[in-house]
Parts: structure tokens; sequence; C-alpha cells
């Protein structure tokens, strides 16, 4: 082991809560000591402008969000491609995979997810794709460049399927989507909200297999068999997998730190170790809006997640309070989710389609109060209702008012 290297802050993670944390640090106490270890080797870079790169929109040196001159100029030291590997919180140290030894005064835990691994047979076999990182979209970027006229299969139904199929379909794939679920998105939006969604796969040649469950995946000479439970075989070129995020949570059990599926915070986003925090994607912290641990994946948060803590971190109380809201373009679709959007935490829901169009509202309501909104083509109502819910708003005396296309959502008032 080298010898030990004391810094007052330590940020485990270069993503965008790690860094937000180490400005906000830097902003406040002007002579600490800061370091980032991250495990990938490149400087931060921004994951939601991917699917532009992919789709040629832009060049790769666009995604970088910062230089590494912007590290030396706020003072901050940057370790890239070396993994913390274990945390001592009685000698307030870490270790990394390089044999480097640091001691912290404060350490921040933003190390995010990873995408899920399949189970299925052969899945460990057949190259799946992915689409997370930046060497994830150079992948994706090179493929999609020689085009096809084979078919491609998307697995999942959430926003990094949604990602897949669009790339599949532009450059000439014949995309079939499957999944276990009996509609896209089925956690989130009733089946009325989703058959707008199923449409527009159709618009798009999009074959859509809902309900079906993968037993093996296979290479032939054919291309890569995927079978299911249901009796389907489809012969694909490409497998794009959506399958969720998971957080590596053993190390932070293993120090002793309290986890479920992420890392435990309180509404300050403190862990049950007063000189260690945890923000973005890793953070399942309590939150004041719906009174209820939460863990989220978005930009936005660990953003949002970083800066607050890292302001924590020198001294400041300062509660974290955001309502979540995420919005995706798709084949034309514009899809916002606001709030706590998952179906299974309403106990009511308002419904509103208006006629002959692809405008679609879903509010959910938990004991009367606005606890999520799920929109399709409505951008207008999205800003109202991301206030209504932050006040826990009870709507049960406008449930009338909110099923009908002509009332203004924007004369709630709370």
């Amino acid at each position: 082991m080298s010898r030990n290297t004391f810094y007052d802050y330590i940020i485990v993670g270069g993503g965008i809560a790690g860094v937000s944390a180490a400005e906000a640090i830097r902003a406040n106490d002007k002579y600490a000591s800061i370091s980032i270890l991250s495990e990938e080797p490149e400087l931060l870079y921004s994951r939601v402008m991917l699917p532009l790169y992919v789709r040629g929109k832009i060049k790769r040196e666009q995604l970088f969000l910062r230089a590494a001159n912007d590290y030396e100029r706020h003072n901050i030291a940057l370790w890239l491609d070396e993994r913390v590997v274990e945390i001592n919180r009685k000698k307030r140290e870490i270790a990394t995979d390089r044999k480097r030894v640091l001691n912290y005064k404060k350490l921040l835990i933003a190390t995010g997810g990873v995408p899920s691994q399949w189970k299925e047979s052969g899945a460990q076999t057949v190259k799946m794709l992915q689409f997370q990182s930046i060497n994830d979209a150079d992948e994706l970027r090179a493929l999609l460049a020689l085009g096809s006229k084979g078919g491609a299969v998307v697995v999942g139904s959430g926003f990094i399927g949604f990602e897949f199929i669009e790339f599949f379909v532009s450059a000439g794939f014949h995309t079939a989507v499957v999944s276990p679920d009996p509609w896209y998105f089925h956690h989130f939006f009733d089946s009325e909200g989703a058959e707008i969604i199923k449409e527009s796969f159709i618009r798009h040649n999009v074959e859509v297999y809902n309900d079906a469950h993968i037993v093996s995946i296979a290479e032939s000479p054919e291309g890569i068999h995927v079978k299911t439970k249901e009796n389907l075989d489809i012969v694909a070129d490409a497998i794009g997998a959506g399958v969720g995020l998971k957080r590596k949570v053993e190390m932070f059990e293993k120090a002793g730190l309290v986890v479920s599926r992420g890392v435990y915070t309180n509404e300050y986003l403190k862990t049950n170790d007063d000189n260690i925090y945890a923000a973005g994607d890793i953070a399942e912290y309590y939150d004041v809006v719906f009174r209820k641990r939460m863990l989220l994946g978005t930009w936005n948060n660990a953003f949002l997640q970083g800066k607050t803590a890292g302001e924590n971190m020198t001294g400041k109380e300062i509660v974290f309070r955001n309502v979540p809201n995420y919005s995706i373009r798709h084949f034309g679709l514009y899809i916002s989710m606001v709030g706590d959007c998952a179906r299974s935490e309403a106990d009511s829901v308002i419904k509103l389609r208006w006629p002959y169009t692809d405008q679609y509202r879903e509010l959910h309501l938990r004991e009367g109060i606005l606890n999520g909104a799920l929109l399709i083509n409505r951008p207008q109502d999205r800003n109202i209702l991301e206030q209504l819910i932050k006040k826990r708003v009870d709507v049960r005396s406008h449930v009338n008012d909110l099923q009908s296309a002509h009332f203004d959502i924007h004369q709630l008032t709370a």
C-alpha cells in the first residue's frame, strides 16, 4: 500500500452527482482539499445527450461537460479509471484497486448504477447491447451507421427500451419489442395511455409482444434466436436490453452503512454515518414530499442531490426537496412523468384523452392528494402539476373538472 493521503472531502463517483457536489463544496469552502475518484476513464460527459450523439446530431466532443483544467481551476484532485474497493469507517479511510489509501473528513458516495444483467439461458454468451455509457453509445453509433435490412429485438418496457426502438427503426432494422408486462410502461401508465404508445409503435412497423417471457437466447447461422415460454421464436441481428438499473451496494453494506436497493440516507442525504453522504442514483433517500424512501435514476435528480449533499457536507442543513420530473420524445410523442408515478402507489386514477388526438393525461391520487402525473403531448400541464404535487394539494373536489377536456388545469390553485 502507498502512503496515506488525507483529503477534507472525498467523492466516490465522477458523474454529475459527484462533480456537482465537488463544485458546491468548493463554492462553500475555498481552502478545503477535495478529491474525486471515478471508475470511468472519461471526464464528466452528458448522459442525457448520448441519444443525440448516437443519432449523429452532435459530435463526440460535444458530450463532455468539463475539461481537465476545470478541475485544476477548482483545485479538485481527479483520479480516473480507479475503483474504490473498501471503506473503513473507523479510520475514515478508503482503499482503491490501485493500492491507493486515502483518508477523509467527509465522504460522498455517488457511484450511480449499472445495467441489470439478464439471467435467461444464453444471455451471457450472446452480445447484448446496452445504453448507459459513452462506450455503449460509441458501439451503437458504429452499428447503426452500417444500416440493416435484418431484425432487432428490444427487451424491456422502459426509457432505455424507447431509445433502442427509435435507434433501430431509424437504421432500417425490422424491430420487435418483447416484454413480460401486459403493456409498455406497465408500472406507470394505465392501459389507456399505453395504447397511444402502442399505436405509435404500430405506425412505425414495430412488432409488440407483451406478456412474453424469454426463456433462452442463442446464436445460429441465421442470427440470434430469442425464444419465449409462449413459443415465440424471433430471429434478430441485434438485441437491445433495457431491463433496469442495479446499484452495487455490497461494499457499502460491508462497511456498516444501511442499504436496501440503494444506500439509505435521510432528507439531508446523510447516511447512518455522520461523515458519509450519498447522492444520485445510488441514494435511497427519504423524500419529504412523498414521505417515504425513494430511489431515482434521472440526470436532474443526480445534479440536484449532488449539489445539496455537497453543501451539507460543508456544514449546512438543507433538506433535499424535489419533485421528480422526466420527459422524453419518441416517434412524435412527448411523454412526461412528474412526481411519484408508480401505479402501485395510487389508490385512484383520473384519466383523460383529448378526443381525436394523441393528447393524454393521467393523474395518480393517494388519499385525494395528487401524487403523480403522466402526460402525453401535454407539456403545458407539466409545471402546474409539479407545483400541485410539491404542495400536496387535495384535488378530490375537482375530479369531475379534471375529467373534462375543456377544463384548464391552470385554474387550480393551491
